[in-house]
């Protein structure tokens, strides 16, 4: 008890010593603070019932936020598996509607100019084979 009244008496009289003007010059501004030495007035402070509540709104948002953002992720993925399905189909037209002429003889290969080279393009034999009988 003693020891308790001596500390309040200490502390007293050391906020009784005048302070000077701060060395930055900012005069307006207060000396801090503990933040446990802040009291917080009853009307402030929220019921366990309050703060359940607020926790399962809270809950309840973040769920709806996380449906909606899924929802737009799968409309983003379909809009891409659409594209890359029309870009599929346009290649394979493209390949489709090609005049292809097979170049039996190697020596020719050597004798072309690197322009003509330039527009030849290797394909796969055995395909153009297939697509012909069907």
């Amino acid at each position: 008890m003693d020891t308790e009244t001596s500390a309040k008496q200490e502390k007293e009289r050391l906020n009784a010593i005048p302070k000077g003007k701060p060395k930055g010059g900012r005069t307006w501004k207060l000396t801090k603070g503990r933040y446990s030495a802040i009291t917080r007035p009853k009307s402030l402070k929220l019921t366990y019932d309050e703060r359940m509540k607020m926790k399962a709104d809270l809950k309840e948002t973040r769920g709806r936020e996380k449906e909606m953002w899924n929802a737009v992720n799968e409309k983003r993925d379909k809009l891409k598996q659409r594209q890359k399905e029309n870009k599929e189909r346009r290649e394979a037209n493209e390949r489709k509607g090609e005049v292809v002429q097979v170049i039996k003889n190697p020596a020719k290969l050597k004798r072309m100019k690197k322009k003509a080279l330039r527009s030849i393009q290797k394909r796969d034999l055995d395909k153009i084979k297939n697509k012909k009988e069907t």
